[in-house]
């Protein structure tokens, strides 16, 4: 393709294309090229041979979706493709391994606001993260590896959802979370019997909770006080066999409009002791 075709493109997807190996130089020439989405390709690669190495676009959200083939490059290969998209804003990795190799080059992306990262394999979000200003989105969510989040993440001051479901083995959330001033929407899977108020309580800025494949989760918000979570709209829980009861705590959010439990099978509402006083304007 030579230059001057195609100037007006702006998304290029490619899907399930399983014997495509590389990405034509030709892609260069699309000046409006903003979205490049990569799907069910396995053999492609992205590698800095002859055919890619002047690869250079300018865009603004890259999402690679089951790239076998580029995920088990070396490292330094890898990050130097992805070091050539530095102004990209929204990444997408929905693979396994890929993490590692964004870990390699995440400064680089100082104008990132979405990272989707779910479906990854670490142990540990790199701390070089909290560089990142502009990160307004971060999903981590079907990682059952992941164990800690790092302090570091509290410094994203811009950041206003994160999801964490499915992150079954994820221990606590970091007590710096308070600080993260714009957090609005939070999904959280916790291996814990209970979510209790030092955990979100003090996200006074947030707006929805989610609570999601909780095995041991027995109660929510136990012991919150009045005064705490007054910007919350929606409280969800969901596929959380243990949970019998809704705390009395509740009755505090007064912002709260929604309510949705589903598949909690042991959960009872009925007008005992614990629950007797919990009356809502939902």
């Amino acid at each position: 393709m030579e230059e001057g075709r195609l100037t007006n493109l702006r998304t290029l997807i490619v899907g399930g294309c399983p014997s495509l190996t590389t990405l034509s130089l030709s892609i260069k020439h699309l000046t409006a090229l903003e979205n490049l989405i990569i799907e069910d390709c396995e053999e492609l690669s992205l590698t800095d041979n002859e055919e890619n190495q002047d690869l250079k676009l300018s865009l603004r959200l890259l999402k690679f979706d089951n790239l076998t083939k580029l995920e088990v490059l070396p490292q330094q290969e890898a990050t130097t493709q992805l070091e050539k998209l530095s102004k990209v804003q929204t990444i997408i990795f929905k693979t396994e391994q890929f993490a590692s190799l964004f870990e390699a080059s995440i400064t680089r992306f100082k104008y990132l606001r979405v990272l989707d990262l779910s479906k990854s394999s670490f142990k540990v979000l790199p701390s070089s993260i909290g560089s990142l200003k502009h990160l307004r989105y971060v999903n981590l969510s079907s990682n059952d590896i992941i164990k800690q989040l790092l302090d570091s993440i509290c410094k994203l001051h811009s950041l206003q959802t994160l999801l964490l479901g499915g992150c079954s083995n994820l221990e606590r959330l970091p007590k710096g979370i308070r600080d993260i001033i714009s957090f609005r929407f939070l999904v959280v899977t916790t291996k814990h019997t209970c979510l209790s108020e030092k955990a979100v309580g003090c996200l006074d800025s947030l707006q929805s909770l989610w609570m999601y494949e909780c095995e041991n989760l027995k109660c929510v918000l136990e012991g919150m006080e009045e005064g705490r979570l007054t910007n919350l709209r929606t409280l969800g829980v969901a596929e959380c066999p243990s949970l019998t009861s809704l705390s009395l705590s509740i009755k505090h959010l007064i912002a709260l409009g929604n309510l949705i439990i589903w598949y909690c099978e042991e959960l009872s509402l009925t007008d005992k002791e614990e629950n007797q006083d919990l009356k809502l304007s939902l």
